[in-house]
């Protein structure tokens, strides 16, 4: 008789379980089949009809084990052995609970408890919805949060080796951080940007604070002209231009040129307009000469003696045939140091061919530059101020001596 009971009520615990009521309504009622949902438990919306607590307990109660339903297994990682459900291992659990209450303190924003996962993950992305540097890297935050504990738990389950909380949100710091340094855009960084990026130790750039620095035009060495030159392409290629200034041992202008270049690349100019320039010189009777231009490149073409751009050889055949009774120094000099040449390389651009040995036929901002550089007073150049490590960008000048020995190599 006994067998026979326990059968016949074994018959019927399916339909016990699933017609179970989880919330009435005035027409219509919910129950434990509308809540199960391929294989598992619906819990956002569980959570939504009676709440957190109730659904742990429903959860928990609810005999599915006979019903061909899987039973949640226990939490062994935290404190009171809760079901181990979704929101419970990524949310509400006690290590869960204790890794977001962290981030919410060190980002300093409210962290509400007793949301199901995915609610949270909202009113998160809800908080970091505006576009900015700290707004895009913390709207990642929830992903990796929820990544991390999902790893904890399987760590725990199949190593047996649990993390700490410290430890968690350790690994959140880095990938925030590795994140952070694949960033190309950077945004303008607030005061309060500035605290949270720092308590997430982020390196970063605050390219609305900048740092001067003083670049000064020097007077070169007793016996020597100074040739400072510069190319202006509109494109690249483009229509371009170069032009350059010439000035003694006292600053005082001894010429300046223009040479339009048709259409070409920004190498092609710089070149060009070097090569305008020595002509320009031995023209004028000069051969020592000092040359600075902004172009790294061009220098370092000609400190070498070696140009790598084969489609122009033709004109550094021509420039090294040009020094070739001619001593010099080639440095380098950044642009705000070679703000003379600013206007000789635009006229050039702008198909003008000229050249100038009367300093009152310049134009009016020109000579000012020149009564500047003449003087010693510096140029400025702004630098974004750096954090973390990231020291401002340094530019180190190249200087080397050229000799009538330039053919030789």
């Amino acid at each position: 008789m006994l067998p026979a009971l326990r059968k016949s009520i074994m018959n019927v615990l399916p339909d016990m379980a699933e017609n179970v009521i989880v919330k009435r309504f005035r027409a219509f009622s919910i129950t434990i089949k509308d809540v199960w949902v391929d294989g598992s438990w619906d819990e956002n919306y569980l959570v939504e009809l009676v709440g957190l607590d109730k659904t742990e307990e429903i959860m928990n109660s609810v005999v599915v084990g006979k019903l061909g339903i899987p039973l949640a297994s226990r939490c062994n990682f935290c404190t009171y052995g809760h079901t181990e459900s979704l929101n419970h291992v990524l949310c509400n659990g006690s290590i869960a609970i204790k890794v977001w209450k962290t981030a919410a303190i060190t980002l300093g924003i409210t962290h509400v408890y007793g949301l199901s996962w995915w609610s949270t993950v909202m009113q998160w992305l809800d908080v970091f919805k505006k576009l900015s540097h700290r707004g895009v890297l913390l709207s990642l935050i929830p992903s990796i949060i929820t990544w991390h504990l999902w790893m904890r738990r399987c760590k725990a389950r199949m190593e047996n080796s649990a993390e700490s909380v410290a430890n968690v949100w350790l690994v959140v710091k880095v990938w925030i951080r590795k994140i952070s340094s694949l960033m190309v855009k950077q945004w303008p960084i607030s005061a309060r940007d500035e605290v949270i990026l720092r308590a997430l130790e982020v390196p970063y750039i605050d390219r609305a604070r900048v740092i001067p620095k003083l670049v000064y035009w020097r007077k070169p060495a007793e016996g020597w002209i100074k040739l400072n030159v510069d190319g202006c392409c509109r494109g690249n290629p483009g229509s371009c231009g170069g032009g350059g200034v010439i000035r003694d041992v006292r600053g005082i202008f001894k010429g300046d040129f223009s040479s339009s270049f048709g259409h070409g690349t920004n190498n092609e100019v710089e070149l060009r307009a070097l090569l305008a320039g020595i002509s320009l010189c031995k023209e004028l009777g000069f051969n020592q000469i000092n040359i600075e231009n902004d172009s790294t490149l061009i220098v370092s073409w000609l400190s070498s003696r070696k140009c790598t751009a084969w489609y122009l050889w033709d004109y550094w055949v021509d420039l090294l045939i040009l020094l070739i009774d001619v001593h010099f120094t080639i440095n380098h000099q950044l642009r705000e140091g070679n703000s003379a040449t600013d206007f000789p390389a635009r006229r050039g651009e702008e198909d003008n061919n000229n050249t100038s040995l009367d300093f009152n036929s310049l134009p009016r901002k020109l000579k000012g530059i020149l009564r500047l550089d003449k003087a010693g007073l510096p140029q400025f150049r702004w630098y974004p101020a750096c954090y973390h490590g990231f020291p401002p960008p340094q530019v180190r000048p190249i200087n080397k001596i050229g000799r009538k020995s330039l053919m030789d190599k």
